[in-house]
């Protein structure tokens, strides 16, 4: 699990991808959230993702653009963050 967790951070720290495979990868990431976060993996996806999340986001925040890539990164971190909650939810 670990080394997925590693190639996700990679791939959407890598700037020199187009920001459209960068937004598929954020996707594929998104829809495989809950095994990479449960259970000891949680730290590890903490400490290797969150970092390039706060890359990603870092900078003045501009509210009205609809960029594609503005979109779809934005898009697919909230989605990913839902999906995460409600999984929360259910072990309460």
């Amino acid at each position: 699990m670990e080394r997925n967790i590693d190639i996700y951070a990679s791939k959407l720290g890598d700037e020199k991808l187009e920001i459209k495979v960068r937004a598929n990868v954020a996707t594929e990431l998104r829809d495989s959230i809950e095994p990479l976060c449960s259970g000891a993996n949680y730290p590890v996806f903490l400490a290797k993702l969150w970092p390039v999340f706060k890359s990603i986001l870092k900078g003045d925040p501009v509210f009205l653009s609809l960029s594609y890539e503005q979109v779809c990164i934005v898009t697919d971190l909230v989605d990913g963050w839902r999906a995460v909650d409600s999984s929360a939810d259910r072990y309460d």
